[in-house]
């Protein structure tokens, strides 16, 4: 399953996280965050692509998350519910949760992820 996308502005390169270094990332839909480059190089204010698996996100109260967004579709597929959300940056993510949960669309919903568990691509010029 690809990686979901999530194209986060104003990304800024600090060191000293554990064994990688670390790039502070946020955009209209995501608060800031440090997410470790995994030994890829960035340049303060370089653009780049965050990659969450929908599996690593988990739904939070109102808007005490990292990502913010509105349901568009949800599918209630017993175990587990997939979200597909429109972020407010207008980007557009799936979210497997591990329940069944009723959501309407246009439900507001935030969430938190592991930055460990994300990965964040340097876009290419």
């Amino acid at each position: 399953m690809p990686l979901p996308q999530l194209r986060a502005l104003g990304t800024t390169t600090r060191r000293g996280l554990g064994l990688w270094s670390a790039a502070t990332i946020s955009n209209t839909s995501l608060e800031r965050a440090a997410v470790p480059t995994k030994s890829r190089k960035f340049t303060v204010g370089q653009e780049a692509t965050l990659g969450v698996l929908p599996q690593y996100l988990d739904p939070v109260a109102d808007d005490a998350g990292m990502l913010h967004g509105r349901v568009s579709l949800t599918e209630r597929l017993g175990s587990e519910t997939i979200l597909d959300v429109t972020l407010r940056s207008g980007d557009q993510l799936i979210a497997a949760l591990p329940e069944d949960m009723i959501l309407t669309p246009g439900t507001n919903v935030s969430f938190d992820f592991d930055p460990d568990r994300a990965y964040l691509f340097p876009e290419v010029e």
